[in-house]
């Protein structure tokens, strides 16, 4: 449906409606409903930050048996909102600079492990030439 800036963050907007379908008002009591859901997501995380939901349930006569709208709070968004940026954080710390990290460890890993073993040649080779050298003839 579209996109909406909020906080900083773009979020996908999707609308879902059900239009005017046989469903009973209660029991034994037959009826109709409607209602447009219009939600904002979070496109990273996938969490709801902004969400309105009308419905109507009318009886079967045609008078109306509600008819009402709800919508997140401010407090509600702000909540969401903090929820998503908290989350796009974490997935930003997993999939780049975890990493990242991970690949500096390991090539300094890499690069002391063949410093190591060099080092280990040098004195070996230095060894296998003193053991090969004649003794000094005391006096």
């Amino acid at each position: 449906m579209g996109t909406e800036k909020y906080d900083g963050m773009e979020l996908y907007k999707y609308e879902a409606v059900i239009d005017n379908i046989d469903l009973p008002v209660g029991p034994n009591i037959p009826g109709r409903y409607s209602n447009t859901r219009n939600v904002s997501v979070d496109p990273v995380t996938g969490a709801i930050v902004k969400g309105a939901e009308h419905q109507v349930r009318t009886l079967a006569d045609g008078s109306t048996a509600l008819d009402t709208t709800l919508t997140f709070n401010d407090a509600a968004v702000r909540y969401q909102a903090k929820q998503a940026k908290d989350g796009r954080s974490q997935i930003t710390m997993l999939t780049v600079i975890l990493p990242l990290i991970l690949l500096v460890v390991g090539i300094a890993a890499l690069v002391g492990a063949f410093l190591l073993l060099r080092n280990d040649d040098h004195h070996g080779a230095h060894a296998a030439r003193a053991a090969e050298a004649p003794e000094p003839t005391r006096v």
